[in-house]
């Protein structure tokens, strides 16, 4: 296996190919692989390691939330699952644990008297704006 600089650009585009993901998903994965790779540039990173993945998940945790974190560990385990299946390169994510997910505020239903006392504000928000309409 090849550990030494490889093209990293190349190879997402033929794991995303590889994929059997809906389109979105292909893009999303897309996005973070290649903002992995432009990491990887950004700072002179030629045979990524462990150490390496383990700087770029303490980035990460300044830039962004811990969902996203995840995500980006589960794409890239994924990426170079695909790269040591291939012969291309060793998987580096071996042992790299994901990150806890901080809980986000999750929205409740509106009950029956909210809903109700919302169309009521509703209506009467346009009838305000009609007789305004009426007056000019």
């Amino acid at each position: 296996m090849n550990q030494n600089r490889i093209d990293f650009k190349r190879f997402i585009e033929a794991y995303i190919q590889s994929l059997d993901r809906k389109e979105i998903t292909k893009q999303s994965y897309l996005k973070i692989l290649l903002t992995f790779n432009e990491y990887l540039i950004a700072n002179s990173i030629l045979s990524p390691n462990k150490k390496d993945i383990l700087c770029y998940k303490e980035y990460l945790s300044k830039k962004v939330r811990s969902a996203s974190i995840q995500k980006t560990i589960v794409v890239l385990r994924g990426f170079f699952t695909y790269l040591d299946s291939e012969d291309t390169y060793r998987n580096i994510m071996t042992g790299v644990r994901g990150v806890k997910i901080e809980p986000t505020f999750k929205r409740a239903s509106l009950t029956l008297l909210e809903m109700v006392k919302l169309q009521i504000k509703q209506k009467s928000y346009l009838i305000q704006l009609k007789v305004k309409e009426t007056m000019q």
